[in-house]
């Protein structure tokens, strides 16, 4: 269906209108390069058959390292919105996992978000960090960070998604709402609490399909020991990208307040 977005590096000037049936989102946007990520997010959420107008945020006590003016110039920040009200919020990943809670600039920032949300916001969906984060505010579970990476395209309970995270989510650690996807080696994948209408996910349903080959290029650069990323590279040394329709169905099902399947 139609996504119209408001702000943004891939808005344009025609989006700038909404018709009183569109769900109004917001996303928290705290990936290195937003305007790739907004362009994936759009891509999943405009297979849904629901009419969507985005709003694209950053925290304002964030540093922003790359085009800073220009982020700026395109974002709004959570400051700017404290009195508006959303259907739904997605938060994505960040390369943040293996960084002290306390030495990321926003974290206090993010506690208010995640305090403001629950009155401002209908539903949640929380990627990645996003989830990681999110679940040390609510106390839905207990994420553990990990000295490896999760690293690859994994499947449980028949939910494929892509994974590049140094945290897991012990099953033993869900203490509230029901895990959709896990098994003992991955933990939690997905985790739905309904009475909350949040949906946590540990993988990154937007990616692309070379996502993690260019992680995995960028990380050898990089002089890190790192393996291939796992079920994703075919027999002919190609990626497997075979979880974009999922992740449409995950995001359509959540903007529904369905519950979560791999139908």
């Amino acid at each position: 269906m139609t996504v119209q977005l408001l702000n943004g590096f891939t808005a344009k000037e025609s989006d700038k209108t909404t018709c009183r049936q569109t769900k109004q989102l917001l996303v928290l946007n705290l990936m290195p390069n937003r305007a790739v990520t907004e362009q994936q997010f759009t891509s999943l959420l405009s297979g849904t058959d629901v009419d969507v107008a985005v709003t694209f945020a950053i925290p304002a006590s964030h540093r922003i390292r790359h085009h800073p003016v220009a982020v700026q110039q395109r974002y709004t920040t959570l400051a700017d919105i404290k009195n508006r009200y959303f259907d739904g919020v997605i938060v994505t990943g960040a390369p943040l996992d293996q960084t002290p809670e306390q030495a990321i600039d926003f974290w206090p920032e993010f506690q208010d978000f995640m305090r403001w949300q629950v009155d401002h916001i209908a539903r949640r969906l929380f990627i990645c960090w996003g989830a990681y984060a999110a679940g040390l505010v609510t106390k839905d579970f207990l994420p553990i960070k990990l000295n490896d990476k999760i690293f690859g395209v994994t499947e449980t309970q028949g939910f494929i998604m892509p994974q590049s995270r140094y945290f897991t989510i012990p099953l033993a650690n869900v203490d509230t709402g029901q895990v959709i996807a896990g098994d003992r080696k991955t933990g939690a994948t997905i985790i739905q609490n309904q009475q909350t209408r949040t949906v946590y996910v540990t993988g990154h349903y937007e990616y692309g399909p070379n996502n993690l080959a260019m992680e995995f290029r960028r990380d050898q650069r990089r002089g890190m020991l790192i393996a291939k990323p796992t079920g994703y590279f075919g027999d002919d040394g190609r990626p497997m990208a075979h979880w974009h329709e999922q992740g449409i169905h995950i995001v359509e099902q959540w903007l529904k307040d369905e519950e979560i399947t791999n139908g």
